[in-house]
């Protein structure tokens, strides 16, 4: 049964002919374009969503909501007997959002041609476009379309100033994931949603690395690579140039950026007899010769920097992913055996050659909010020890 909400939307788009029937439309080839091409989007700065519950996601947080420049939705999806109704009344209160924004804008700049007369374009008009079913299969990517797309703004790249400011406990234990030529979108989006649940800083991008804002990782990342910044280092020496600037000055490095490999203790290591076995799959990326420096397990690692007892002076700290195969960077891996930065390892059952790059490092980064939380709890809501 077709909603009185549905009906409404569906009259105003009809009234405004904003219908499209063909796949010669510009608005179609657009999508079609920041779909397949990565240099697309990096030139228009946009990405497309697609499916129900990606949508109303997005729709309901103000940062990515804000992204929003243009849905195209199918009769069917609005009268969809389960969620066309919800989906109806969300693109409703957008769109009449927008229609107010537009008049404000529209509104101040007349003003300001009055002074300055050579002022006299608006910005593009936030649209939601009806669309054919069969004209929306031809678009998609995905196999069973659920007849709702989206083109939303690619937020801005990372930088410290325009974050949150938070409070002292997470301004002292802020956290940098950096992803070593990560390709897959699967692992990627897994990290993103890993990234967004615990509150990392920033994902950091290395040559190599996964294009996060190709629709299938979008899908993957469950739209949360909207709400986690993003980072990207033209090599690695760029990347700890960046974090010096972020807080994690090259005499620190030693204790606050870890790479994760499948190398224990060289203590450890020898009692297992292990023999520096360089096998891509086993040691993910780590060569022979970094077992002579100490690895970490995940849960010794100090992620919040309070072991000095300083608190709020401690650095902020970075965990490297290498790459599905074959691990980690050759120069992320000479960093790790020059001793400038260190290893981690997740402890593990003997029998196990190695974790899913995508679950070893949720299980850092959950353990990196255990020790957030416990410091948060033990401290006082203004910072004060609690105990005194």
């Amino acid at each position: 049964m077709q909603s009185s909400t549905s009906r409404l939307l569906i009259d105003i788009l009809e009234k405004d002919n904003d219908i499209i029937t063909s796949t010669k439309s510009k608005t179609i080839k657009l999508y079609q374009q920041l779909i397949s091409k990565s240099k697309a989007r990096s030139q228009h700065q946009m990405t497309v969503l697609e499916g129900y519950r990606l949508v109303m996601d997005t729709l309901t947080h103000p940062k990515s909501r804000n992204l929003y420049r243009n849905v195209l939705v199918t009769k069917e999806a609005l009268e969809h007997p389960t969620w066309g109704n919800p989906l109806s009344q969300a693109l409703e209160e957008l769109w009449k959002e927008r229609k107010e924004q537009q008049r404000q804008q529209q509104q101040q700049q007349r003003q300001q041609q009055q002074l300055e007369p050579s002022q006299d374009s608006f910005s593009s008009p936030f649209r939601i476009q009806l669309v054919t079913e069969q004209v929306l299969k031809s678009t998609c990517d995905t196999v069973t379309p659920q007849g709702i797309m989206a083109l939303l703004d690619i937020p801005p790249s990372y930088h410290p100033q325009q974050q949150q400011q938070p409070n002292e406990i997470t301004q002292s234990s802020k956290l940098f994931l950096i992803l070593d030529g990560m390709s897959d979108p699967g692992n990627v989006g897994t990290l993103f949603r890993s990234s967004m649940a615990v509150g990392v800083e920033c994902v950091v991008l290395l040559p190599g690395s996964c294009d996060v804002w190709n629709p299938k990782a979008v899908r993957s990342a469950m739209g949360t690579t909207f709400h986690v910044p993003v980072y990207y280092a033209e090599s690695w020496e760029g990347c700890l140039d960046a974090l010096e600037k972020w807080g994690v000055s090259p005499s620190s490095r030693g204790e606050r950026v870890y790479a994760a490999t499948m190398w224990m203790d060289d203590e450890e290591e020898r009692e297992s007899g292990g023999d520096g076995n360089d096998d891509d799959e086993n040691n993910n990326g780590a060569s022979g010769k970094m077992a002579a420096f100490s690895s970490k397990p995940h849960f010794e690692v100090d992620w919040c920097g309070g072991g000095n007892g300083n608190r709020g002076s401690a650095a902020a700290a970075a965990l490297v992913l290498g790459k599905e195969g074959p691990g980690l960077s050759l120069q992320v891996r000479e960093s790790v055996a020059k001793g400038e930065i260190r290893s981690v390892y997740v402890p593990m059952e003997t029998g196990i050659e190695s974790l899913n790059v995508g679950t070893c490092g949720s299980v850092i980064l959950f353990e990196y909010y255990r020790q957030k939380l416990c410091t948060s709890r033990s401290l006082g809501v203004d910072g004060d020890d609690v105990n005194g």
